[in-house]
């Protein structure tokens, strides 16, 4: 839905330069799209967002470009915080949200999935106002993914499938996993065995 010509910065935290440097040819857009959150003498700088300056010289750029979208990827590269702290967390993530509505723009703020596909870093989820999973719930299709929408401030649109591919991605409505959101795919719980335990237990004694 953007106009041609749009640009996107990228906070490139991880250390993805070369993988940044291929996707123009291999999706086949305008590699000028891509705006990298670094400086001409120094174009792999700006991975941090933790100081001050840090966010000044990040809100000069986004001033400067005009992105329609700014991907940090990965907030958990992009600070020496523990985004498992609540205060920590704030720290990083309430600057971002000033920037954002000061210079009217979206941030994408990309994190990892712990073994238990769960979010990295869980501050990260009440910090933003909408949360997109891509997940490989059947593992029997290599290129297939699953695109929902866990959490948001507005209508919650359906789940899609995603098809991958070296030059673009297919999408469509029968998304690996079924039409609704997986289940968490976390710790399963126990409740109802140690419910059924304890009266066992509080019988025992009674007796």
């Amino acid at each position: 839905t953007f106009p041609v010509g749009s640009k996107v910065l990228w906070v490139a935290s991880d250390n993805q330069w070369a993988e940044l440097g291929t996707l123009p040819t291999e999706f086949g857009f305008d590699p000028a799209a891509i705006v990298l959150n670094g400086r001409r003498s120094n174009p792999y700088a700006g991975t941090n967002l933790d100081s001050p300056d840090d966010l000044a010289e990040l809100e000069r750029r986004i001033q400067r470009v005009n992105p329609v979208l700014i991907f940090v990827d990965t907030v958990g590269n992009a600070t020496e915080r523990n985004q498992g702290r609540a205060e920590e967390a704030k720290q990083f993530f309430k600057p971002l949200a000033e920037i954002a509505t000061r210079r009217d723009t979206s941030l994408l703020c990309i994190t990892h999935l712990n073994r238990g596909g769960q979010v990295l870093g869980n501050r990260i989820v009440g910090a933003v106002r909408q949360v997109l999973m891509l997940e490989h719930p059947d593992v029997t299709q290599e290129s297939r993914r699953r695109l929902y929408v866990s959490k948001t401030n507005s209508k919650k649109p359906p789940a899609l499938g995603v098809t991958m591919g070296g030059k673009g991605n297919e999408y469509d409505l029968d998304p690996p996993g079924g039409a609704d959101d997986p289940k968490p795919t976390g710790r399963p719980s126990h409740l109802e065995a140690d419910v059924a335990w304890l009266r066992e237990v509080l019988r025992s004694e009674e007796h």
